[in-house]
């Protein structure tokens, strides 16, 4: 693995633990410390100057390095001392040590139930603090459920809020959203009274993890948090390319094999890669078949459409032919009446007056048809027809005029 690729949380460098153990030494007045105790004593006091800000790179540092014991005279049992350890308000900041030491020692086990045991028993008493909120989140991303992820997101969003330049907490504050991003309910969530929409909550956990890269783009934790939050939005090409990148800077193949990668445990970088292919290639698929099922969507609306347009035609086509039946009929019955009429009056006026009066009310009748048929189907009249009426009652008016007249002569 190349120098500048690193996969632990020890992300100090070998200078910044001098000036940090010359600040933890001069606690002591000049003298060095030899004991765990000592170490976190010293790191409460100057929490509670100051001098290091809680939950920042220097506090974690210590944290981690009490921890692991990298040094003779291992003399610590953090779970038990904290245990025996008085809470009063003078004893705060060194309770909150022990207990970061405590559950630190749990997280190298990976016993999720111990724990989150641990973070019950605690919260009470902690719940108000940014270190404890980080490590809540670290441990229910541990967890199996929706829940548990969802309560992962909640103390990684507070613990990035409140920690300064500790591209840890930005990073686990990303992986947490990557991992809790699929079990929101909605498109919002509460968190801290706070109503947060879901994709302003994936902008802010990308901007933080690019945050903690710019701090430290060596880091292969935070580069794979960065594939995971574009793995879960479906940016299948850009979490590759960040696998991609893991393998470069790794200079090796080790990364293939199974490679312990905190917060992320062992992870093979070959099989998340064809993971993700994988899931690139069936989102590929669906989105085709969705397409598909939109084009079968607007074509049954078509067919649907030029169904109903043929009806309305066949409907037209229908009122007409009634129409045009009705008329030739009533020319027929007056071709017919003429002739009855021609050969039953003496008086051509008497005769052309009744045939006049017989057209106008066939008009009329064929009107009031074709009012009903208009009317029925299109929901409203045509005023063209308005005209045929007129006729009919201008027929009969002059069809009782033509005998009157003619007696006047």
């Amino acid at each position: 693995m190349s120098a500048n690729a690193r996969v632990t949380r020890d992300f100090t460098t070998w200078k910044e633990h001098e000036l940090l153990r010359e600040r933890v030494s001069s606690y002591f007045g000049g003298s060095d410390y030899a004991d765990r105790k000592g170490i976190l004593r010293a790191v409460s006091e100057l929490t509670s100057r100051g001098d290091i800000a809680e939950g920042d790179r220097s506090y974690e540092y210590c944290i981690e390095y009490v921890t692991r014991g990298w040094f003779v005279n291992s003399t610590l049992n953090a779970s038990k001392d904290l245990g025996e350890t008085v809470k009063h308000p003078n004893s705060t900041n060194y309770r909150l040590c022990l207990f970061s030491c405590g559950l630190t020692e749990n997280l190298m086990e990976w016993d999720f139930q111990s724990q989150e045991q641990m973070i019950i028993k605690y919260e009470e008493e902690f719940s108000e603090r940014s270190m404890f909120q980080y490590l809540k989140s670290r441990v229910y991303s541990n967890g199996y459920s929706s829940e548990h992820k969802r309560k992962a997101l909640t103390a990684g969003y507070k613990a990035a809020k409140q920690i300064p330049e500790n591209p840890n907490v930005y990073a686990q504050f990303a992986y947490a959203v990557s991992q809790g991003y699929p079990h929101i309910d909605g498109e919002y969530i509460e968190i801290g009274g706070d109503t947060i929409g879901i994709d302003d909550l994936w902008e802010e956990a990308m901007q933080y993890v690019q945050l903690a890269l710019k701090i430290d783009d060596g880091n292969i934790g935070y580069r794979l948090a960065l594939s995971n939050l574009h793995e879960v939005v479906q940016n299948y090409d850009q979490a590759k390319k960040s696998l991609k990148q893991i393998r470069e800077m790794s200079g090796g193949s080790h990364v293939d094999e199974g490679y312990n990668v905190p917060p992320h445990g062992n992870i093979d970088i070959r099989s998340k890669l064809w993971e993700i292919s994988q899931k690139d290639i069936q989102s590929e698929i669906e989105s085709d078949v969705d397409n598909i099922n939109t084009s079968v969507s607007d074509l049954e609306q078509r067919v649907e459409e030029t169904k109903q347009s043929i009806d309305n035609a066949s409907e037209r086509y229908r009122d007409q032919a009634l129409q045009f039946i009705g008329f030739f009929a009533a020319v027929v019955a007056v071709i017919l009446s003429s002739i009855e009429i021609a050969t039953s009056f003496s008086s051509f006026a008497e005769a052309g007056g009744l045939l006049l009066i017989l057209t106008g009310g066939i008009i009329l009748a064929f009107s009031g048809l074709s009012f009903s048929l208009r009317y029925s189907r299109s929901g409203g009249y045509n005023r063209r027809l308005l005209l045929l009426p007129a006729v009919g009652i201008l027929l009969i008016i002059v069809g009782f005029g033509v005998p009157l007249m003619d007696l006047y002569r």
